[in-house]
């Protein structure tokens, strides 16, 4: 089920772990942050010998992977994508490393935190990323994004199937034998 490059797979696999609505906006605040301080964090590494940094490559993968996944909303994830990058790179070339790293670092910890304590406290489940190391770091961004947009009436069929295919897959998570016999 958890093809690649199948929107509602991918969110379907992320959803089965954010089910709870006080755990979503937890995400919803904590995510931008994780994904903004991340990318001024390898802003300050270059690929050796080179000036290419890893920030770079990431706005390159991220962009061109969300919109092979959704034209639509990879487009419109652009400009959040560009500022990310931009500003990152703004901190990096005109501040202190240590003091823009220092910041940067506990906005990241504390961000994480804030989530897991989400998970284990209203999800009552180990985040997706215990499970999964690059799916979610991957497609937690894209989530977000697609939670704001399923708010404001955005692909609705689309809400309703990554909605159903997510509860499906906690089952199976949660209980993998008994929700195996129930498919079966």
């Amino acid at each position: 089920m958890d093809s690649l490059f199948s929107l509602d797979d991918q969110l379907a696999q992320y959803r089965a772990y954010h089910l709870n609505p006080t755990n979503v906006f937890i995400h919803m605040i904590f995510i931008p942050q994780i994904f903004f301080t991340s990318f001024i964090i390898v802003s300050y590494i270059n690929f050796p010998q080179t000036e290419i940094k890893l920030s770079t490559i990431g706005a390159i993968l991220y962009s061109t992977y969300y919109i092979l996944l959704s034209p639509k909303m990879g487009l419109l994830s652009l400009p959040f994508i560009g500022i990310t990058y931009l500003s990152a790179i703004y901190l990096e070339s005109n501040y202190l490393m240590s003091t823009v790293l220092f910041y940067a670092i506990a906005v990241n910890v504390g961000a994480w935190a804030f989530q897991f304590f989400g998970h284990f406290t209203f999800e009552k489940k180990s985040p997706a990323v215990f499970d999964n190391l690059v799916q979610p770091l991957v497609l937690a961004p894209y989530f977000v994004l697609f939670e704001l947009m399923f708010a404001l009436g955005y692909e609705k069929d689309l809400e309703k199937s990554v909605n159903k295919k997510g509860k499906l897959l906690r089952r199976l998570l949660d209980h993998p034998g008994k929700a195996g016999k129930k498919l079966g």
